[in-house]
């Protein structure tokens, strides 16, 4: 099982990511049920530019401008 996490890449936060993460949890946890763990994500995806692989697209699709990917 571990062996599948060494092509992921470990990113740091930074000093405004955990500002936008609480933002955001304020405005979709209630109405949307997006939890604060998956507005960090969010925040460090959208900075790096990435895509975010997620069955949980519910979620997710509350955030603007994200790129979400459904594997399956």
């Amino acid at each position: 099982m571990l062996r599948s996490f060494s092509t992921v890449d470990i990113v740091q936060v930074e000093s405004g990511d955990s500002v936008q993460a609480l933002q955001w949890y304020r405005s979709y946890h209630l109405s949307r049920g997006v939890g604060f763990l998956d507005c960090f994500v969010v925040v460090a995806a959208r900075r790096l530019d990435c895509q975010v692989h997620t069955l949980n697209t519910k979620h997710f699709r509350a955030i603007p401008g994200l790129k979400i990917i459904r594997p399956y």
